[in-house]
């Protein structure tokens, strides 16, 4: 059983569940380019009552897998269980798409090693071809005019912040839930 999303709909089918929670870094302004994928990397990292590594004893204990992915347009929460699990990757959905903590340490820890990922990228020819050709392409004031997050806008990122993107996108009427596998729609 496959289940992905946030809430605003729920459809169930065969196969996989996936939840697009829309305007992720096509929202990111210039100054705080990296907010959206900042944000959906801290998902996993607190919410509801559990920490880090609560979440990941959660789901690993059940056999299970979970996910966060942010691209330009969406980020994804993925849960993947066994059906007689159902309840736990609900919970864990919930509080991931709900009720994220954004524990401080942890958000100093992720902007730690972003800027040493961004440090490490600055070495790379194909990302500084991809930086400056989207950059000339759209302009370096439009969202997609920057393909990654830059050290600055990641140091001045803030726990305000993430809440603040949270609260403001991570709403049932940008989300949508697919479950799939051997799901009871009558359930």
């Amino acid at each position: 059983l496959l289940l992905i999303a946030t809430s605003l709909a729920a459809t169930a089918c065969p196969g996989r569940d996936t939840t697009p929670v829309e305007t992720p870094d096509a929202v990111d302004v210039p100054r705080l380019a990296g907010l959206a994928t900042f944000t959906g990397d801290m998902l996993l990292r607190g919410a509801g009552q559990r920490n880090t590594e609560q979440i990941a004893e959660a789901i690993e204990t059940v056999g299970g897998h979970i996910s966060v992915t942010t691209n330009r347009d969406a980020t994804t929460i993925q849960v993947s269980v066994l059906r007689e699990h159902l309840p736990l990757a609900l919970e864990l959905l919930a509080d991931l798409s709900q009720r994220p903590t954004f524990p401080e340490e942890e958000v100093e820890r992720f902007r730690q090693m972003e800027l040493d990922r961004l440090s490490l990228m600055q070495s790379q020819p194909r990302w500084l071809v991809q930086q400056a050709f989207y950059r000339y392409l759209y302009g370096a004031d439009h969202p997609y005019g920057h393909v990654d997050a830059d050290s600055e806008s990641i140091r001045s990122l803030s726990r305000e912040h993430l809440e603040a993107f949270h609260q403001q996108y991570y709403v049932p009427r940008n989300s949508f839930l697919i479950a799939v596998g051997d799901v009871d729609t009558a359930a």
